[in-house]
């Protein structure tokens, strides 16, 4: 059956490729500004240097006018046909079997036109969607769509779940934990929204702050080339007369502009977060100016990962990302996140909304008190330069040293003390902390590997390191909980071999001592 017959995208994609190329050209073009200003010269006082960004914007807009025209694409008998390429041609053959997801994006002008870029994901793709299908019409876009989601049941049962043979719980009838849940039909699909409160409170919280403050910081530093001479030594005057109290409030109003840009930037990547459950998927909406619709089959989800923040752990708040077999996952710098900002209160319910087969529980077995010690030497190892340091620091400035190395303390404590493990049946949690507190629900059936690591200091106290090894859209996704007692780490291995969670013999003890 022929679905559509050779179409091009809409003409709105030679603007689009244009300003993706002033895009790159940007920045080299302010660091070249900033060096003629420097040296004196006018903006445009060599004429070639007109000539060049005239002549760069002339090609620019006709290789978008190429683009667009030699890019076709068709559908029919269940294989989409790609034409693109300008001196090169290519032509791309996916057969619907192949393709994983079938995702939206569209920005602010495509929305205006009711355009969206579809973005085809097959077991291959990785990194980034295997294909592109830019300024398509929304509605041909949906038709496309569902055309290659009909797709047969060796597809979605066969090689694509990446799991052994297991017969999946079914999943328990729950009830949203926020007001802002919405239920639609629930035989069918069940719809979750995320309000604006929680969604602001998740930027204040998100740690982008020091991200920012970096590119503040450049921005600054180039723009000082504009900044006029005499400004610069009143700058100085007053600094001199007020001393501290000028740094000070720059400082504080670095960490405040950076704190409302981080709020911004999350809001409008995440505002309108609204995640469906249908039979076999998971639909994620977001992003406030520009839009993005993320499709997800159940079956390919190989682990949770809950994220506690250190600004997010003492409120009670965490946000829920999944790892995914295949596809792009990581799509614009984000991980795919189907929660961003939820109590740890709401989290059983939430997951048994999206994905059922998941158990949620607060508590899981500690480490034991004899691991506190290696924890404690692993946070003081990166601060042996300090007391050299210290010699050659001024007296005055000591204080810095009896603030570090008691945090240091209390960073391994912490590290310690939220490190631990849990067994649920098919479930292995896992629990710990570089710098936020980390858990990972992973599935028996979904684990690739699992390996115990002991070295000779380990080996004196009876300590031992698991690793778990998913399938991720990175390839694979590594999760490691550091001196866990030997038993309990036998206790995982036998869970992980034989499926049954039983305590190791005392002689399998001993042959691991030896």
């Amino acid at each position: 059956m022929r679905m559509f017959k050779a179409e091009r995208a809409h003409p709105i994609m030679i603007f689009t490729a244009f300003f993706k190329q002033l895009r790159g050209f940007l920045l080299p073009m302010i660091f070249a500004v900033s060096f003629q200003f420097r040296r004196g010269d006018g903006l445009f006082e060599n004429r070639y240097s007109l000539y060049f960004v005239l002549g760069f914007l002339a090609l620019s807009l006709i290789g978008g006018f190429l683009r667009w025209f030699f890019f076709t694409y068709d559908y029919q008998e269940g294989v989409l046909h790609i034409r693109s390429g300008i001196f090169v041609k290519k032509e791309r053959y996916i057969q619907k079997e192949r393709v994983q997801t079938v995702n939206y994006k569209a920005n602010v002008f495509y929305r205006l036109l009711d355009l969206v870029t579809l973005q085809i994901e097959t077991a291959g793709g990785f990194k980034e969607p295997e294909i592109d299908i830019e300024a398509i019409h929304r509605s041909k876009a949906g038709r496309l769509r569902d055309g290659l989601k009909q797709q047969n049941n060796t597809a979605e049962g066969g090689e694509g779940t990446f799991q052994r043979p297991e017969t999946a719980p079914e999943a328990p009838e729950t009830q949203n934990p926020e007001k802002t849940t919405e239920t639609r039909n629930p035989e069918k699909t069940q719809a979750y929204t995320v309000g604006y409160r929680r969604l602001a409170l998740a930027g204040i919280t998100s740690g982008g702050v020091g991200v920012i403050l970096s590119f503040i910081a450049v921005i600054f530093g180039q723009t000082m080339a504009f900044v006029p001479e005499d400004w610069i030594n009143r700058f100085f005057a007053v600094f001199q007369r007020t001393g501290v109290t000028v740094i000070l409030s720059l400082v504080f109003f670095a960490f405040l502009l950076a704190w409302l840009i981080s709020l911004l930037r999350f809001i409008i990547a995440y505002g309108e977060f609204r995640i469906e459950k249908g039979q076999g998927e998971i639909l994620i909406r977001r992003g406030l100016l520009e839009q993005k619709e993320l499709s997800i089959k159940t079956h390919r989800i190989q682990g949770i990962r809950i994220t506690e923040g250190l600004l997010r752990q003492p409120f009670g708040y965490a946000s829920v990302q999944v790892e995914v077999a295949g596809g792009a996952s990581q799509q614009d710098g984000f991980k795919t996140m189907i929660h961003p900002l939820i109590h740890r209160g709401e989290l059983p319910a939430f997951l048994a909304l999206t994905v059922p087969e998941r158990v949620y529980h607060q508590q899981v077995k500690p480490l034991p008190p004899r691991a506190l010690r290696r924890y404690l030497i692993r946070s003081f190892l990166p601060l042996l330069p300090f007391p050299v340091a210290f010699y050659f620091i001024p007296g005055n400035l000591i204080w810095i040293g009896m603030i570090i190395f008691p945090l240091s303390a209390l960073f391994g404590y912490f590290r310690y003390k939220d490190g631990g493990y849990r067994i649920d049946d098919k479930q292995l949690t896992l629990r710990y902390r570089l710098f936020a507190r980390t858990t990972v629900l992973l599935k028996r059936k979904q684990i690739q590997s699992l390996k115990m690591q002991t070295n000779f200091l380990q080996k004196l106290r009876r300590l031992t390191s698991v690793n778990a090894t998913i399938l991720s859209a990175m390839m694979r996704a590594e999760f490691t909980l550091k001196d866990l007692e030997l038993e309990d780490a036998l206790e995982i291995w036998q869970w992980y071999q034989t499926g049954k969670s039983t305590k190791p013999p005392k002689t399998v003890i001993k042959e691991e001592m030896q």
